[in-house]
């Protein structure tokens, strides 16, 4: 509860993003997407990270460029 306090998550589900680096509690990214559809929130959350991971190129991070045919 002190966890969910401290982040300012007040209901279920709540999703925050925190980069990569982050160092405190208010680097959290409220996710405002659809919560209740999985489908969207996956690919939702996955555009988070690379968004973030173009951004910052973190060394031990995996690759996130699509993969063309």
């Amino acid at each position: 509860l002190k966890v969910c306090r401290d982040h300012s998550i007040e209901a279920f589900p709540t999703i925050k993003y925190f980069k990569y680096m982050s160092i405190g509690k208010d680097d959290g990214i409220r996710y405002d997407g659809d919560k209740q559809e999985v489908s969207t929130l996956a690919l939702d959350v996955a555009q988070l990270v690379r968004e973030d991971w173009i951004r910052q190129r973190p060394t031990e991070w995996p690759n996130f460029d699509y993969a063309y045919k």
